[in-house]
């Protein structure tokens, strides 16, 4: 039974959202490759297809995916470009799972940190421009209705 500190996908966006590196990237075909020493990761790699009753590491990765808990996921079961966000200490990671093209049964999963600043800059800017669009709207059916009302002034005078 996978339990959440041993799931790899918590395990792995645990590692991310605390060390110095803003992403990790794992692939996962016979066995799992990453480029990462941290004991952590290196402990839930050694385990993760054994824990999910998997011979191979792809067969691992979906059963993980699958049972993961305390992310929010593109997909509620594994599919070929699924993905989600892991929280842990208010700092979101996410990870998006790709099929690797030149073997039919190998996957690439990218760990992403979240830069709250930007994405906060980014969301602001989002709101700005739809307020724009509104204001733009509005001020568009402003003139719209006082000409529709001088239109109506002159015919009934």
């Amino acid at each position: 039974m996978i339990t959440s500190k041993d799931n790899l996908f918590n395990v792995i966006g645990a590692e991310v959202a605390k060390s110095n590196r803003s992403e990790l990237y794992l692939v996962a075909g016979l066995q799992f490759e990453v480029a990462s020493q941290s004991p952590e990761v290196q402990r839930v790699l050694s385990i993760a297809a054994s824990v999910a009753g998997c011979v191979k590491a792809s067969d691992a990765l979906r059963a993980h995916y699958n049972t993961c808990v305390g992310h929010q996921t593109s997909h509620q079961a594994f599919c070929d470009e699924c993905g989600g966000f892991i929280t842990t200490d208010h700092i979101a990671v996410q990870f998006a799972i790709r099929k690797i093209s030149d073997n039919p049964d190998t996957y690439g999963v990218i760990f992403t940190r979240i830069d709250a600043a930007k994405l906060a800059v980014d969301t602001k800017a989002r709101i700005d421009a739809l307020d724009a669009r509104v204001k733009k709207a509005e001020d568009a059916h402003s003139h719209t209705v006082q000409n529709l009302a001088a239109r109506i002034t002159k015919l009934g005078g």
